[in-house]
């Protein structure tokens, strides 16, 4: 009988145990439970902005770049995470991507977001940490409220050029939501 040998090879840098994984930080990270997102390198990690992608959530400080972190990935296992919020937060609000990697309530100015999670706990100012149920990032794009109103276009009919106007607005308006949607996404439209 012949024995067979076998070896087994992985690249230990870019295995993970399911919920985490580590990086190195592109620059210094001041704060703990931030959001990240892939650096500039290919086993990086950057702060996140409001409209990047989020990979997860760190728990280290570093005082330097090429330090190790491990980053939580979003939507990952049962655990609920830290985050550090931009500003007042309720209990039970879905949370999203801001900017310097933070979280905020739902956004009320025109962009495009990332849904994170719900807050468990809440807010009163910027910089507090509070206890979010993570989810998988969702797009949201929100867009600037509506120009065209409703009933101008009849009131406009009397006049060829008050039409055209109030249809070209119409056309803006489609072509919004038309942008916004280039791409899966949710989608929110600002009150006027």
């Amino acid at each position: 009988r012949g024995l067979v040998a076998a070896a087994n090879t992985y690249d230990a840098a870019v295995m993970t145990n399911g919920e985490s994984v580590r990086r190195t930080a592109d620059a210094a990270l001041a704060l703990r439970h931030l959001l990240v997102k892939k650096g500039a390198g290919a086993l990086t990690v950057a702060i996140n902005t409001a409209d990047d992608l989020p990979l997860g959530l760190v728990d280290n400080i570093t005082t330097a770049a090429d330090e190790a972190v491990t980053v939580y990935r979003l939507g990952c296992g049962e655990k609920t995470r830290k985050a550090v919020a931009s500003g007042v937060i309720a209990v039970n609000d879905l949370v999203y991507t801001d900017e310097d990697g933070k979280v905020q309530a739902e956004p009320a100015t025109a962009g495009t977001y990332y849904l994170v999670g719900r807050a468990l706990t809440a807010s009163g100012a910027d910089t507090n940490v509070i206890e979010i149920e993570t989810c998988l990032p969702v797009k949201l794009v929100v867009v600037a409220a509506m120009t065209s109103t409703n009933g101008v276009a009849a009131a406009a009919s009397a006049n060829l050029s008050g039409l055209a106007a109030e249809a070209e607005k119409i056309g803006d308006d489609v072509r919004a939501i038309g942008a916004a949607l280039a791409t899966p996404a949710l989608l929110k439209v600002l009150a006027a």
